[in-house]
């Protein structure tokens, strides 16, 4: 659990007049968004020989699947902010040699 990345809103009076998406430095990191949390699971099996250990493992990162907050954007088109997210869950599958 982390709290929220910090943002800063765009000009809009510049973006008015111009057309240009410029970030607003009076107000910089005003904007917090939504707190991150992210839970991740590993599991593994080791299996030791004289000469070299074998591991495989799963290993599980956000199981929960949440959608966390990465940025927000202005979308010239819409005249909207929109946002975009962290990946969802992705499992890896490991496969070691240790000599």
């Amino acid at each position: 659990m982390n709290g929220g990345k910090r943002a800063t809103p765009i000009d809009q009076e510049i973006f008015d007049q111009t057309g240009e998406v410029r970030l607003n430095q009076k107000l910089r990191n005003t904007i917090e968004l939504d707190s991150y949390f992210r839970l991740d699971a590993s599991i593994y099996y080791r299996l030791n020989r004289p000469k070299a250990a074998h591991r495989i493992s799963l290993d599980i990162q956000n199981v929960t699947n949440r959608l966390n907050v990465d940025t927000i954007f202005y979308d010239g088109v819409t005249g909207r902010i929109g946002t975009s997210y962290q990946l969802e869950l992705i499992p890896f599958i490991n496969y070691r040699i240790e000599f």
